[in-house]
């Protein structure tokens, strides 16, 4: 089954980090014989839950258009790398805004 963004990228990433680097260190922290062994599993589908869902959800409009070429700009070389910073400020604006 395919999933679809509900937060945009970077927001993807920096909680997939956020949730990792907590784990990780709440693991470290606990001693070993009080380790909870499926606490790393049960961050990263929280995570998953908070980042994918199954089917889009989302309203057919620039918002959603927005955060889908984002997605993919990276996959075209039609734009020089100022053009392409630009294209992903602009994008991130109406994503933004039709938050």
């Amino acid at each position: 089954m395919s999933s679809a963004a509900r937060v945009p990228e970077e927001r993807a990433a920096a909680l997939v980090h956020a949730a990792g680097s907590g784990a990780t260190l709440a693991l470290i922290a606990t001693p070993e014989v009080r380790r909870d062994p499926g606490l790393s599993h049960a961050a990263r589908e929280a995570v998953l839950a908070a980042i994918a869902t199954a089917a889009p959800e989302y309203e057919p409009g620039p918002g959603s258009a927005a955060v889908t070429l984002r997605a993919v700009l990276s996959r075209t070389d039609a734009l020089t790398a100022s053009g392409s910073a630009l294209m992903r400020e602009w994008l991130d604006r109406i994503a933004a805004q039709a938050r």
